[in-house]
């Protein structure tokens, strides 16, 4: 039941993907982030065990948002990211809360630090900072953007208290 139910979300973030693409717009209702962020834990509990990373959530009780399901796919790639970029141990805060009147969440990082000059740049479509880093194919944080800019969002790096990155997406 569990993979059927994964495997429908997967086929409907495609189609929203797909729509995202060719300039549609996407629906969006109310949507409560917290319930949302809560599943990240157990379903990158294998990918942090595997780095030998911790994942620690600092969440409200509630924060609704009008927003499309698709929204998901943000924090899931900021996490990815950060699990793969920060090297084994240490941890990743996944923050929600308002900030200065908008809903923002972050994904603070121990990472080295992306330089101020390309934090831009790597929102753009096959953008990586290091040929010898490669980790993917440098899709993930263009789709990011789009996904947001669909939501009147905005994405972004900021230095982390941590000493890494703050990946955030702000309402």
């Amino acid at each position: 039941q569990g993979s059927a139910e994964s495997l429908m979300k997967v086929i409907e973030n495609a189609t929203v993907l797909s729509k995202l693409s060719i300039g549609e717009n996407i629906t969006k209702d109310k949507m409560d982030l917290v319930p949302m962020l809560m599943d990240m834990e157990s379903e990158f509990s294998s990918p942090l065990a595997t780095a030998s990373m911790s994942l620690k959530l600092q969440l409200p009780k509630s924060l609704i948002v009008n927003a499309n399901p698709i929204i998901s796919e943000i924090p899931k790639n900021y996490l990815s990211n950060a699990i793969k970029y920060s090297g084994a141990g240490g941890s990743i805060d996944l923050i929600l809360r308002k900030e200065d009147g908008k809903a923002t969440l972050r994904v603070e990082d121990e990472g080295p630090p992306i330089p101020v000059e390309m934090r831009e740049t790597i929102f753009k479509r096959n953008v990586q900072l290091e040929e010898e880093n490669k980790r993917g194919r440098g899709l993930g944080l263009a789709i990011v953007k789009r996904i947001a800019t669909e939501h009147d969002a905005v994405v972004g790096i900021e230095d982390s208290p941590k000493g890494g990155n703050s990946f955030y997406l702000k309402f």
